[in-house]
């Protein structure tokens, strides 16, 4: 059910093209007739902490075809986070380059197997076994830094900067 745009897509993708192991533009997510636009990071704001919480829009992502060739292709084992831990090895642990194209790319079909909530249990299961066998070694850092991030001391410091640099942004306009 997933679609390109439009039959412009590739041209307007290409024709821009870089040297880039992945290109990634924006995803529309459709469901039962509407719409809604998701607007991604760019590439210099694509976290780890960022792809632990979602996903890039599969249909919207290129990939050079030797990027498989050097890691290997999506593990078929895996029902619905295939392609995530395609996103996070390739990203992550052999540090392609990757570059946003600020265009949406896809239509991303919202009633399909892997959107369905009966399979969200699944699919953050799947998640999890991927995060343990290839970044354990990360996992109880992160989950703490994640822990201070949301704790109160950080939330307090983040208000009092704000009321600080309220008058600098303010100026700065």
């Amino acid at each position: 059910g997933d679609l390109l745009l439009d039959e412009n897509v590739l041209i307007n993708v290409f024709q821009n093209c870089a040297d880039e192991d992945l290109l990634y533009g924006e995803g529309i997510f459709e469901k039962n007739g509407s719409e809604i636009s998701y607007k991604y990071p760019d590439e210099n704001n694509i976290s780890f902490r960022f792809l632990m919480n979602t996903s890039l829009c599969h249909p919207s992502i290129f990939f050079k075809r030797k990027l498989f060739e050097l890691y290997g292709y999506y593990n078929e084992h895996l029902k619905f986070a295939a392609d995530w831990e395609f996103y996070l090895l390739a990203i992550f642990k052999y540090n392609i380059s990757i570059r946003k194209i600020d265009m949406p790319i896809s239509k991303f079909d919202m009633t399909g197997f892997s959107s369905d909530p009966l399979n969200r249990e699944k699919m953050f299961s799947e998640r999890k076994a991927i995060l343990n066998e290839h970044f354990g070694y990360l996992l109880k850092d992160y989950k703490e830094l994640e822990r201070l991030d949301k704790s109160r001391p950080m939330k307090t410091y983040r208000f009092i900067k704000n009321i600080i640099l309220a008058p600098i942004r303010v100026f700065k306009k």
